[in-house]
């Protein structure tokens, strides 16, 4: 299974692919390296840390010029940030560098986009935890998660417009239905040559679509 995660990951940024252009692509690395945040939370909290860029870096009260194209420039930035030490978060999910040791990461792996997933999705998770007991409804539960995973408290997120944006983020893109079957309707040529009717198992729901505590 890790093979298959490293695999994953390695298409995503080798290929070029942009989440924001095919959604499922970011849908399939999600599922994953991140089953346990519903896909479409997790696909709009990222679109709005990132765009989907696995290098890109945010700087706390400040800003680059540009976000890094690849791994080099993105640590060739850390190198600076650090030699200024300005405080910063990094990768797709954009993990905070105070939070890079607690959850295994250094700052060449949090570039890695399932590693930076994995770390994020324990984030939220831990943020909706603590607010599920103050939070009797699950999704005003998610909205202060949201906050936390921004702020690291339950208020400045939505004072500073972070949970508005992603919620809406979230309504603008439906998370795909990685299971969907589709209908080809053959040829004459083809339905006289096909005599396959073997019937295939359905796939079984992840826990993330089946949970409806991650879902806007």
């Amino acid at each position: 299974m890790k093979v298959l995660f490293v695999v994953i990951a390695v298409l995503f940024v080798s290929a070029g692919l942009s989440p924001g252009q095919d959604v499922t692509d970011f849908a399939l690395l999600a599922q994953a390296c991140a089953p346990e945040v519903h896909n479409q939370t997790l696909t709009a909290l990222v679109s709005v840390e990132s765009g989907f860029n696995p290098y890109a870096i945010g700087v706390v009260d400040g800003r680059l010029s540009r976000q890094p194209k690849n791994l080099t420039e993105a640590l060739d930035v850390v190198g600076q940030l650090e030699g200024r030490g300005m405080n910063y978060s990094l990768g797709i999910a954009q993990v905070n560098k105070y939070n890079l040791s607690r959850h295994g990461l250094s700052p060449a792996v949090a570039f890695d986009p399932c590693r930076s997933l994995m770390a994020g999705s324990r984030i939220l998770t831990d943020c909706y935890q603590q607010a599920r007991k103050t939070h009797v409804d699950e999704q005003q539960a998610v909205r202060a998660a949201l906050s936390c995973y921004y702020s690291g408290n339950f208020t400045t997120g939505f004072k500073d417009g972070y949970v508005q944006k992603v919620v809406a983020r979230a309504g603008q893109t439906a998370a795909p239905n990685l299971n969907s079957i589709k209908i080809i309707k053959h040829d004459t040529q083809t339905r006289r040559n096909g005599n396959n009717h073997m019937r295939e198992a359905p796939l079984k729901e992840t826990r993330r679509e089946r949970d409806p505590a991650f879902v806007f």
